[in-house]
């Protein structure tokens, strides 16, 4: 009985601690993928712009 208590607390710390990096992962790539499509269309309206201008 012990046992399965410890283990069982072990888990749940294992999970908390995964948990917390997938949402870090998350934030990190969500924010990659904002930056990534500013910069594209930022990209995208210089290029019409020359394209009208010249």
């Amino acid at each position: 009985m012990m046992i399965d208590k410890k283990y069982r607390e072990a888990n749940l710390e294992l999970l908390r601690s995964e948990h917390k990096n997938d949402r870090l992962f998350l934030c990190i790539g969500t924010f990659v993928i904002i930056a990534i499509g500013f910069s594209i269309s930022f990209l995208l309206i210089m290029f019409f712009l020359m394209k009208l201008g010249g």
